[in-house]
């Protein structure tokens, strides 16, 4: 089988779906330090304390130059930072640097945290004045990696009366894989377009620039800014914090179910007949299918989508969707991807009339050994277990649980 595979975020792909808690859990214990120095003092005074006179005489002192005086300043700015607040910056208040890290699990040991002060460093330099992150940077003959570091952190706790810090972690999908060929992409998406002719315009304004883009990875060039804005959720344990799906994922969902109503998807609502056209789902238009393209124009992405709040907004505005984000849907609104048709079984052998019903649709998640996941489709005949012109069910089949197992079954 043909597919396309391309990254999108530079994450090590779980290989159990909901199974990995390691982001859910603090570390039991810190990591030991390989190589440690074999006398070693604990101390957050080393300058002065290397300093002062031995109990028993005099020590030899080893000091540098790199770190000298750092802390001093940071303090200084603490103690005067609205006095110096012209000379650091040109803004009011405090701004957010926001770092993006897809791949980092709270807690694990092969997170690259060396890599994180630099860019923190950086984006502090092309906010403030005067040189200070140059300023505050150890880039002398003797600075070890480990001093630049802190280095660098101390000049985001000089300026953190102007800043706020935010890393952004975990969120993203290490690949997507299109299956099929670029012609069959091509194929799915004038079959799209066919379906102006059925009043579909308001649905099809915003399902054929996602296809656009289907096709486009399909030719091996992927825009990973539409594909990084696929699906922004949080269900309370991760990052963002939003609810409602706001990605372009919900652009294949033009229906969507009218809240506290599920009729015509219970499990034995395929079996009724539709009738007089009246609608057996109790279902609304979506109208938020266009807000995906307002999150994928601003960039908006898993990873960043919390970075971002509404200007002016308070405290209490803190839920609502970030600037670049329109309303999205909440999960329980989706409805099933689930098709049944009804019909009746005529056993010429009894004379009986039996009311069945074929369905077919999405009917599980696989995961693949290399960590892949993978919605699968099926299809069944299901027997309702009520004759026609015989004894009805005393509640409707739309609730009613169908006595009998599937006759017969298949899946893909």
């Amino acid at each position: 089988m043909s597919s396309f595979t391309f990254v999108v975020e530079p994450i090590e792909a779980s290989k159990t779906y909901q199974g990995d808690k390691r982001r859910h859990r603090e570390p039991s214990r810190s990591p030991s330090l390989d190589g440690a120095w074999r006398t070693m003092i604990p101390t957050d005074k080393g300058m002065i304390e290397s300093m002062s006179p031995a109990p028993n005489g005099t020590v030899e002192v080893f000091t540098r130059q790199n770190l000298f005086a750092k802390a001093g300043v940071a303090n200084h700015v603490d103690q005067n930072a609205e006095g110096l607040r012209d000379r650091f910056v040109s803004h009011e208040g405090k701004e957010e640097i926001v770092i993006e890290r897809p791949s980092f699990v709270k807690g694990s040991p092969h997170n690259d945290w060396e890599g994180v002060f630099p860019e923190f460093a950086e984006k502090i330099a092309a906010k403030t004045k005067g040189g200070v992150a140059e300023l505050a940077q150890c880039d002398f003959s003797t600075t070890t990696p480990v001093e630049r570091v802190v280095s660098q952190i101390t000049l985001m706790d000089t300026v953190q009366h102007y800043f706020q810090y935010t890393m952004c972690c975990g969120c993203g999908f290490p690949s997507i894989t299109l299956t099929g060929t670029p012609a069959d992409w091509e194929r799915v998406r004038s079959k799209a377009a066919a379906l102006r002719s059925y009043d579909l315009d308001w649905w099809l304004d915003a399902l054929l620039p996602a296809l656009d883009h289907f096709v486009q990875a399909a030719h091996g060039r992927p825009d990973l800014d539409f594909w990084r804005s696929l699906c922004h959720i949080n269900t309370g344990t991760s990052f963002p914090v939003y609810e409602p799906v706001t990605g372009w994922l919900q652009v294949f969902f033009p229906y969507l179910l009218a809240p506290g109503f599920d009729d015509g998807f219970g499990r034995g609502g395929g079996f009724d007949e539709a009738k007089g056209g009246v609608a057996k789902k109790k279902l609304r238009r979506n109208g938020g299918l266009a807000n995906y393209a307002e999150s994928f124009a601003s960039k908006v992405n898993a990873a960043n989508f919390g970075a971002q709040r509404r200007s002016g907004s308070s405290s209490r505005d803190s839920w609502n969707p970030p600037e670049g984000t329109g309303d999205g849907v909440k999960l329980e609104l989706f409805p099933p991807g689930l098709s049944s048709a009804p019909f009746t079984y005529k056993d010429a052998m009894t004379g009986l009339q039996h009311k069945m019903a074929f369905y077919g649709g999405s009917s599980c998640l696989v995961q693949h050994t290399d960590g892949d996941l993978e919605p699968k489709v099926g299809w069944a005949v299901l027997d309702s277990g009520v004759l026609v012109g015989g004894p009805q069910p005393k509640q409707p089949l739309a609730e009613a649980q169908p006595p009998n197992a599937t006759n017969v079954a298949g899946g893909a």
